[in-house]
């Protein structure tokens, strides 16, 4: 969104973040969210010789404790959440707090520093913000933060909203879907403003992303269900989907999902809780690296609270059969989310990467069902 914006002010911004590194000219599938400070400075180093002005980087908790950006100073930083998350790294809520502090290290006294106030571990850094350092606050449920967005409407083809800054009222429509998205454009717009960004390449930008790939991403499905492909692989970004999908579904929400092997342990029941949220539970494998995939399964599904019969539990380990029966079982009117994996492009058992997309394994059944419905017409 970031990066969008800067492109509607006319301004070059290279990238760095989970989904992809760009350095003005060439893209290039990213192995971390954050890379290792050689190649993260060579990245860096590529985008001022491609005649970038700006980078828009994504800084994760083990970078900053594996200091991967030494050396770097920030014109702006914005903290989006903190949640429950690599805690199996981490160890403790607190050290991970910690570890995302470590990013105020990298400021200046002319750095905005900007805060999520809907977030209680990002109002939990706000205190430890140097009173130098020039504070920037957003968020949608209180009105006296610096930038607030004030929904007018929602469905599952777009978003429109009101931005507030500095007295002005801003009229918004975003392609994007859910809440946690308003807070994303929230974050790029104070970013955009803190960078001297005018206010009208901000509503450009924002409004010329029609979607980022594994976020929220829309699968067209004609005479089918909604599909959605989410990368969600928390407790917290898992309630954050299933909320933003429940008030544009007309008819059943199907959640399908599962949790990395080797990973955190301890969001794994959470994540059960949570799904329950939906009326279809559709448990299936994630990346199951070393472990048990049924055993990772278990876990989730201890999580899920017994007795609600109006909450329907399906179990499918292999993910591309999970995937084909929420498909067959859902209607049109329902939704089906398809969470954890998003832009992944390969699924991990053992030490073995195998090809897996999961936007590609939806059309490769939307192929099937089309064919099968041309081949019954011509039967008929």
């Amino acid at each position: 969104m970031t990066r969008s914006i800067f492109e509607a002010a006319g301004k070059k911004a290279g990238l760095l973040g989970t989904i992809e590194n760009f350095d003005g000219v060439n893209r290039y599938p990213s192995r971390l969210t954050t890379a290792g400070p050689a190649e993260y400075q060579t990245f860096i180093r590529k985008m001022l010789q491609n005649n970038c002005e700006y980078a828009v980087t994504e800084v994760s908790s083990h970078a900053l404790h594996q200091h991967r950006v030494a050396g770097s100073q920030f014109r702006a930083v914005a903290f989006t959440n903190v949640t429950h998350d690599h805690l199996d790294y981490h160890q403790s809520y607190e050290a991970y707090l910690e570890a995302k502090c470590r990013l105020m290290d990298h400021c200046n006294p002319s750095t905005s520093v900007i805060i999520n106030l809907d977030d209680e571990g990002c109002c939990r850094i706000a205190e430890r913000v140097d009173r130098h350092s020039q504070l920037m606050t957003i968020s949608l449920e209180s009105h006296s933060a610096d930038l607030y967005a004030e929904v007018i409407d929602e469905t599952f083809e777009r978003t429109r909203f009101i931005l507030h800054y500095q007295g002005d009222a801003i009229p918004i429509e975003t392609q994007l879907l859910g809440r946690h998205n308003l807070i994303n454009a929230l974050t790029a717009a104070a970013l955009a403003f803190s960078s001297d960004i005018p206010v009208e390449a901000v509503v450009k930008g924002l409004q010329q992303i029609s979607g980022i790939p594994g976020r929220m991403q829309k699968i067209p499905y004609e005479d089918g269900p909604q599909v959605v492909v989410d990368y969600a692989h928390t407790p917290d970004a898992l309630a954050n989907v299933i909320a933003a999908l429940q008030p544009v579904t007309s008819g059943r929400l199907f959640c399908l999902f599962g949790a990395g092997g080797n990973r955190d342990q301890q969001k794994r029941p959470h994540m059960g809780k949570v799904a329950s949220g939906a009326e279809v539970v559709v448990l299936t494998s994630d990346n199951p690296r070393q472990e048990d995939p049924q055993e990772i399964i278990d876990q989730i599904a201890s999580g899920i609270p017994a007795g609600d019969d109006n909450l329907e539990i399906h179990v499918e380990p292999d993910r591309r059969e999970a995937i084909f029966w929420a498909l067959q079982h859902a209607a049109v009117g329902d939704t089906v989310l398809i969470a954890g994996k998003g832009h992944e492009k390969v699924q991990v058992f053992n030490q073995e990467e195998i090809p897996f997309d999961d936007v590609e394994v939806v059309r490769q059944f939307m192929d099937q069902n089309s064919w099968s419905k041309t081949n019954l017409t011509l039967n008929h």
